[in-house]
């Protein structure tokens, strides 16, 4: 969603997608890499598992896309403008940060939900992705330059189990929030690290003179038709699992892999066989999941579609299961980056292409 304009590095594409440029300048591809990223990222995992995370980027996404549409609607007067996430979102949320302490809860603890908003804005803090501010509209440079080096530095790794005053939950950016919540502090999106070109892209009106205004309403297709926000913070939270000693969609992940590099042997380049999609699932003890992949892309646009194809003449009856062009990218790109650092891609085994595996 970043280009160099000017000679300057990591500037922010126009809205419009690739079919617009100014001067010089074309939107973003989102078919070609985002929207493919998003189909194999996608991953089905317990929703309260990953609702922490969502929950937290949809609210520094919406806060983010208020602020442009006001600046859209040139109402900068408007007391909402400069807001962002605050300690009372999070409260709002999850209830009060730390245990009281009962016969069963160490007084003191730190909530579960808690913790893993820690963790995603450390991430989001350390990928540039967030800004810390201390007042309404002053930007906390000093702080968090202080609180991303000692997280270079993995100083939250090291005290993330601690107790007593050590503990990184008493030091890192909820507690700023904490801390700053009276002076109007807040967690805002980094809009100049691309998302400022993903938000008008998603939500703002791709028909106009100027391509992704805010404040004017519109039905249509909108330029990126993914929600890429939600399937990030998916992928942060199982990248992240290990800080808290859990792993999430692992073996969805390898399954993913194998299925794509399986279809892309295929003569057709797009499926495989159902028994050899059957026997992916039970081969990484996950059998119970097979069948609902084929409903997700349903109810979730992020999810890729999975479409079951009778296999004209066969005796017995067989079907291949056939997959869309996005999902498939994803893996040749994936591929692709593999090999450009020296990895090499997987051979899929031989007979999971059409006919009897």
């Amino acid at each position: 969603m970043q280009t160099t304009i000017g000679g300057i590095s990591n500037q922010n594409r126009p809205a419009g997608g690739p079919g617009f440029s100014t001067g010089g300048h074309s939107g973003v591809d989102y078919n070609s890499y985002l929207i493919p990223w998003c189909k194999g990222n996608s991953v089905s995992v317990d929703q309260r598992t990953l609702a922490p995370y969502r929950q937290m980027i949809q609210i520094l996404i919406g806060k983010a896309r208020n602020r442009l549409t006001l600046i859209d609607a040139n109402n900068t007067a408007d007391p909402m403008f400069d807001s962002g996430l605050d300690f009372s979102d999070l409260e709002s949320l999850y209830g009060k940060a730390q245990a009281k302490g009962t016969r069963r809860v160490a007084i003191g603890k730190f909530d579960d939900k808690w913790e893993k908003a820690e963790i995603l804005f450390v991430t989001l803090l350390q990928g540039n992705h967030i800004k810390l501010y201390e007042t309404k509209n002053t930007h906390a440079t000093a702080i968090q330059k202080d609180i991303l080096q000692k997280i270079n530095l993995g100083v939250h790794e090291k005290t993330w189990h601690s107790e007593g005053s050590d503990k990184w939950m008493l030091h890192g950016i909820c507690s700023f929030l904490a801390k700053n919540q009276t002076n109007g502090g807040h967690i805002r999106l980094n809009e100049l690290f691309g998302w400022e070109t993903y938000i008008r892209d998603r939500w703002g009106d791709p028909s106009g003179a100027i391509p992704g205004k805010l404040n004017r309403k519109f039905s249509g297709t909108p330029t990126m038709s993914i929600p890429l926000h939600f399937v990030l913070a998916e992928t942060l939270a199982r990248a992240m699992g290990s800080m808290q000693d859990k792993e999430w969609g692992k073996n969805q992940s390898k399954i993913r892999r194998k299925m794509a590099d399986a279809a892309l042997s295929h003569p057709t380049r797009n499926r495989i066989n159902l028994n050899y999609f059957y026997q992916l699932f039970a081969e990484h003890s996950a059998a119970h999941m097979a069948d609902s992949f084929f409903l997700r892309h349903m109810d979730d646009k992020t999810s890729a579609r999975y479409e079951l194809i009778e296999i004209d003449d066969s005796s017995p009856k067989q079907w291949e299961v056939k997959f869309e062009p996005e999902f498939l990218r994803w893996r040749t790109n994936q591929r692709t980056r593999g090999r450009a650092v020296g990895g090499g891609a997987t051979t899929p085994p031989k007979g999971s292409g059409g006919g009897s595996p």
